[in-house]
C-alpha cells in the first residue's frame, strides 16, 4: 500500500514529453529559419513571419533558462537544506531523526518541478522539522557530489532516499526519477519518522 502512494504519477511523464516537443520545435523552427526567411518575398510578409518565429523561438529559450536560473522562488519556505553529508548525518544521530536526502540537478526537469510543487508548500516545511534534510545539488559534478551519489547508488534524477540515524537506508520508501506528490511524501517521510523511534 506504502508503495503505491509513494509511487504514484503525476505527470513527471507529461513534463518529460512536454520538454521533448518543446525541445523537438525549438530545433525546427531554428532549422528552416533561414530558408523561411530566402523564400518570403513580401517586406511586409515578411516582417511579421520574422516576429512570429521570433517569439516562437524565444518561448522555449525562457523556458530553459527557467531551469539554469530560478525565475520561480525556490526554497520560499526558508527551509534549512543541508548540503553536507556528514554533518547531516551527525545531527541525525544526535536529534534521533531519520535524514531525508533529496538528489537533484538544476538541468533536470523533474527536480525543479518538485521545488515548485513540493518543496515550495506548507505541508513539507511541517515536515522537515520531523526529519533532517540533506540536498544533494549535482548540476555541477564535484568530488563530494560523486562521493555521496556513488555511497547511496543514486542512478535517477531526482532521488529521495530516507536514511535511518545509524545509516541503514529505507530502499522501500525510496522515491526515484518521478516527482511524488506532497502525501506520498509525507506518508513516506512519517514511516521513516516511525521506523528511526523504533530502532
Amino acid at each position: 500500500m506504502l508503495d503505491k502512494v509513494i509511487n504514484q504519477r503525476r505527470g513527471p511523464r507529461n513534463s518529460l514529453f512536454q520538454a521533448f516537443f518543446a525541445k523537438l520545435a525549438y530545433i525546427i523552427v531554428g532549422t528552416f529559419y533561414g530558408t523561411l526567411a530566402g523564400r518570403i518575398k513580401s517586406v511586409k510578409a515578411g516582417a511579421i513571419v520574422k516576429k512570429i518565429l521570433g517569439v516562437l523561438l524565444l518561448i522555449p529559450a525562457l523556458y530553459y533558462l527557467n531551469s539554469l536560473v530560478p525565475l520561480n522562488g525556490w526554497n520560499k519556505n526558508n527551509i534549512n537544506w543541508r548540503n553536507d553529508e556528514q554533518a547531516a548525518l551527525v545531527e541525525a544521530v544526535i536529534g534521533h531523526k531519520p535524514l531525508m536526502i533529496v538528489f537533484g540537478a538544476r538541468w533536470c526537469p523533474p527536480c525543479v518541478e518538485i521545488e515548485k510543487k513540493v518543496f515550495n508548500t506548507s505541508e513539507f516545511a511541517g515536515l522537515v522539522e520531523r526529519v533532517v534534510p540533506l540536498h544533494v545539488d549535482a548540476t555541477v559534478e564535484a568530488d563530494e557530489v560523486r562521493r555521496v551519489l556513488d555511497k547511496y547508488n543514486v542512478v535517477g534524477w531526482p532521488t529521495i532516499l530516507f536514511v535511518s540515524s545509524g545509516g541503514k537506508v529505507y530502499d522501500d520508501l525510496s522515491i526515484v526519477g518521478e516527482v511524488p506528490t506532497v502525501a506520498g511524501l509525507l506518508t513516506a517521510a512519517e514511516e521513516a519518522v516511525k521506523r528511526e523511534k523504533g530502532d
